[in-house]
Formats: C-alpha cells, sequence, structure tokens
C-alpha cells in the first residue's frame, strides 16, 4: 500500500487549538467579512461515523483553517439532529455563532438535509445549505489542492482536530493505488469544502 499522497508535515501544519483560534478571528476583525468563506461541511455516514468540519478559507492570504470537527461514532449520537445541535455548541465555543456559513453536505445524504431543513432555527437553509460537489475519481484533484496549500504554508489544522489529523496520516491506498472508501469521513469533508 501507498501512503496519502498529502505532503502534510504534522509538526507545521497543525497548531494549538488556542492559536489557530487566534487566527480565524484576527481574519474576522481585519477582512471584510463578506470576503472570508467559512464553512461546515458535513458527512453523514450513519453506519460507522458522522463527521463534520468548521472551515475558514481566508483569500487574503489564501490560507485554509480547520479550526473543529465533529467525529462522532456512537451510534446514539448520530442522528442529523443531534449533530446540529452539536454544531450550535461548537459555533457558540469558538465564538462564531454570528458567522455566516455555508453548509456543504455530501449530495448523497438527501435524508440529512431535508431532516435539517425541516428544523424551525434554520431560517436561512435554502441560501446557505448546499449538496457537495464530487465526481468520481475526483480524489486526485483534491490531493493536489492540498498539496498546494501545505506547499505554500496555507493549510492549518487545530491539533484539536485528532481524527482530522489520523485520517490523513493514516489513509492508504490499495495496492492498485485506488483510493479506499474507509476511514475517510474526514477526508471526504475536507475534500467537499476545499473543491467548493
Amino acid at each position: 500500500t501507498c501512503a496519502l499522497p498529502i505532503c502534510f508535515p504534522v509538526t507545521i501544519h497543525t497548531l494549538p487549538h488556542n492559536e489557530i483560534m487566534k487566527r480565524v478571528h484576527h481574519a474576522i476583525t481585519t477582512t471584510e467579512s463578506s470576503r472570508l468563506t467559512f464553512l461546515n461541511v458535513f458527512d453523514p455516514g450513519y453506519a460507522k461515523c458522522f463527521a463534520a468540519l468548521f472551515m475558514l478559507y481566508n483569500p487574503q492570504d489564501q490560507s485554509v483553517y480547520v479550526f473543529d470537527s465533529i467525529y462522532e461514532t456512537d451510534r446514539l449520537k448520530i442522528s442529523p439532529i443531534k449533530v446540529w445541535e452539536k454544531r450550535q455548541e461548537i459555533l457558540r465555543d469558538t465564538k462564531t455563532e454570528n458567522i455566516r456559513y455555508t453548509n456543504i453536505y455530501d449530495s448523497a445524504a438527501t435524508g440529512f438535509a431535508s431532516t435539517i431543513r425541516d428544523l424551525p432555527i434554520n431560517r436561512y437553509w435554502e441560501e446557505l445549505m448546499r449538496p457537495s460537489f464530487k465526481q468520481k475519481g475526483d480524489e486526485d484533484e483534491y490531493f493536489r489542492m492540498i498539496n498546494d496549500l501545505c506547499l505554500h504554508n496555507r493549510f492549518f489544522v487545530s491539533q484539536k482536530c485528532t481524527d482530522v489529523i489520523a485520517e490523513i496520516e493514516n489513509y492508504l491506498t490499495d495496492d492498485n493505488g485506488k483510493y479506499p472508501d474507509d476511514n475517510n469521513h474526514a477526508l471526504d469533508c475536507l475534500r467537499y469544502g476545499v473543491i467548493s
């Protein structure tokens, strides 16, 4: 098997959570808010894992920050409503609850989208929730984009996001160079976010 083709030196591109949040809040206070892109990306894998990433793209320095995540494997806690409640808690904890996020979900997870859309609290749902753009075999394009961000020191993950880091470090292709569809929930979120 081959190692994941992401140039991700963990000591350089992972940051302590408080440092990454300083950068996020600095971007909020120094950049016109309409220029920043806040993403909340969902991969509702109901059988094994429900993953979600909280990301910022700052066009001013062309950096991507993964500043929080949900990685739930307890089947009692992976319902769309429970994950959405956890999302709201993270928004409060990161002090980004007043930021307008674009929410992206795995396009195959229409049940997740319809459940969340029907919640009375989601007045911006239609405008800010959309399915992922993905094509079979787009992994190479995604890895090239991440590699480019890493090589230019523009891709950062909070050390709090241990499951994201573990997936990056441990994702392997098979003997034929194919990407497996297992243990990649956070990577799928990252892919949907970066490609969007």
